[in-house]
């Protein structure tokens, strides 16, 4: 065991806590004897790579601290120039090729696997595969994690007893159900968000929803019902047995979005937020029915933008939405409308970061400890409070991230 960074940063425990220490490394021998006594005598060394079974090449190498001056919960691991000649080597074999970070610290190791189709016929020289120290978090309580980083690869993390299930499956053969089909949801909505526009103007998405029947066409918060109209129309033009959309208002009802209709207590819901604010979750009892009682998940699938106030231009979409509604502002010589709408509504948009969010139980009693207060409904009742997830949380449980 060799000390890497001569900084002190976050650290992980075999129990999920953090404390503060210097990073820890394995050396190649080290490395070798680590997957020698997990995958006993198939283990082989062919150059820089280990063969397991001779049908699972592993790339392998440490996780350390990111560097410089990021914060120190974020690591990273190097990967070298020349993977990308192993794989396709590999693949005149029918070798399947990974590339895997290795996390140690005081006996624990915690396995990240990155999917190198993501690398292949790119340049890979200096570049490095990125992780927060709260993935590892995840991996220790839930076994494993799965997400795809800004740079569209796809990373699976996981504690040893997985990861050991994980390249045995591999060499022979055997899938994971539950995995491909997360898989196949995180592919469709990549396709989703590459088929939309980044810049949104609130007069054209208000005539596209009203030509199109929306019923949602004349809300005030143009910006987020848009966005739902998009994806609605997304799966009729493009239907899958993967998503469905299933939003029920009812008070038995459950409020959310979109049902992963392959596996039971999964869902999903849009938001639509400002990159400047912190992302408004749904109530309690919708979360406690689905996470807590049930023991089920929920991704929260994102948009995230910067916006012009429509004050700043005479209030044209606020007066086309008053039109849309009846002209109930115009009636009044729009005396109540700078005070009220006129200050919240987007003149347009221009998205910037879409985010797939992770939430199951574990996550959430994190959240719920600082819940938003919606205040009280007309008949003086508390309503239930939300949760509120910032942009540190949001990276960490985030699955999927894509720059626009």
């Amino acid at each position: 065991m060799c000390f890497g960074s001569k900084r002190k940063t976050e650290q992980v425990l075999d129990d999920g806590s953090i404390v503060t220490d210097f990073d820890e490394t394995l050396s190649t021998a080290s490395i070798f004897k680590l997957y020698c006594s997990l995958f006993g005598s198939a283990v082989k060394v062919d150059r820089n790579q280990v063969l397991i079974g001779d049908k699972v090449a592993l790339l392998s190498a440490n996780i350390t601290y990111l560097g410089g001056y990021w914060e120190p919960y974020k690591k990273r691991w190097q990967l070298k120039s020349y993977y990308p000649d192993y794989v396709k080597e590999n693949e005149k074999k029918h070798i399947k090729t990974f590339f895997v970070g290795i996390y140690s610290f005081r006996g624990l190791h915690v396995f990240v696997i990155n999917d190198p189709v993501s690398h292949v016929g790119k340049k890979v020289h200096n570049s490095s595969s990125h992780i927060h120290v709260f993935d590892l978090q995840y991996a220790l309580k839930n076994g494993s994690f799965r997400k795809v980083d800004k740079g569209g690869n796809l990373l699976i993390v996981l504690n040893q007893t997985n990861f050991v299930s994980y390249i045995n499956g591999a060499v022979s053969g055997k899938t994971d159900f539950s995995a491909e089909y997360c898989d196949s949801i995180l592919c469709y909505f990549d396709h989703f968000f590459e088929s939309i526009k980044s810049r949104w103007s609130g007069v054209e998405c208000y005539k596209e929803m009203v030509s199109a029947h929306d019923n949602n066409a004349i809300q005030p918060e143009w910006c987020g019902f848009y966005f739902e109209y998009l994806f609605k129309r997304y799966l009729i033009t493009h239907p899958t047995d993967d998503i469905s959309w299933c939003s029920d208002k009812k008070e038995t009802g459950i409020d959310l979005d979109l049902k992963f209709p392959k596996t039971s207590w999964f869902f999903g819901d849009l938001k639509s937020d400002s990159i400047d604010s912190d992302i408004l979750g749904n109530d309690q009892k919708t979360l406690n029915t689905v996470l807590t009682d049930n023991n089920g998940k929920i991704w929260y699938v994102t948009v995230r933008f910067s916006g012009e106030k429509d004050s700043a231009h005479g209030y044209e979409v606020t007066k086309y939405w008053d039109h849309l509604r009846g002209d109930v502002y115009a009636k009044n010589n729009y005396i109540d409308m700078a005070s009220r709408y006129g200050k919240k509504m987007k003149y347009s948009i221009r998205i910037k970061e879409a985010q797939i969010l992770n939430l199951d139980q574990a996550v959430y009693e994190i959240l719920k400890m600082h819940p938003f207060s919606q205040g009280k409904n007309s008949d003086n009742k508390a309503r239930d409070p939300k949760i509120k997830i910032n942009d540190e949380v949001a990276e960490a449980i985030s699955i999927y991230t894509k720059s626009f």
